[in-house]
């Protein structure tokens, strides 16, 4: 932890943490989000980071197949597969670019695939693009990737181990 003492207790822990936060992170984080962001300043972002730093990614894809009735993120329903292509690829256009931005093979901890559904892409897609993730970037071996996905998705009956 960053500066902060291990709670004594359950009381310590809601009194620190009571308050509001954000549901998730934003890359970069929203305050970042002006119009003074441009390309230049964007790209200054990954020229700065250390040689030594291990970087943790973060993938969104802002659709859906269907909106889940829980679901309090803003997305929307595209079914087309070309356009998950579309998406797809370009996604993987801005791996490269942030990669060539960065000048080397980062070392990468975590992944974050969020959105929308991430698995809505088809399932070439998203390995193509952890695919590409990782010829770009060096995974340690103990890097976490972490995708959800719609719970109705799943079959009613798992498949049988073989």
């Amino acid at each position: 932890m960053i500066g902060l003492a291990p709670a004594s207790d359950d009381a310590e822990l809601v009194a620190r943490y009571h308050g509001r936060a954000p549901r998730y992170t934003s890359y970069p984080t929203a305050p970042h989000f002006t119009a003074r962001v441009g390309p230049e300043i964007y790209a200054s972002w990954f020229e700065a980071l250390p040689a030594d730093a291990a970087l943790s990614i973060y993938l969104h894809v802002p659709f859906c197949d269907r909106l889940c009735l829980y679901c309090g993120c803003n997305t929307s329903v595209v079914r087309l597969e070309s356009s998950h292509r579309a998406y797809a690829s370009a996604l993987m256009r801005e791996i490269d670019h942030v990669a060539g931005l960065i000048g080397r093979r980062a070392k990468v901890v975590h992944v974050h695939w969020g959105g929308g559904t991430p698995t809505s892409l088809p399932g070439d897609c998203l390995v193509a693009i952890m695919d590409r993730l990782k010829e770009r970037f060096a995974f340690w071996l103990s890097a976490s990737t972490i995708t959800p996905c719609r719970p109705t998705a799943w079959p009613s009956r798992p498949p049988r181990a073989g």
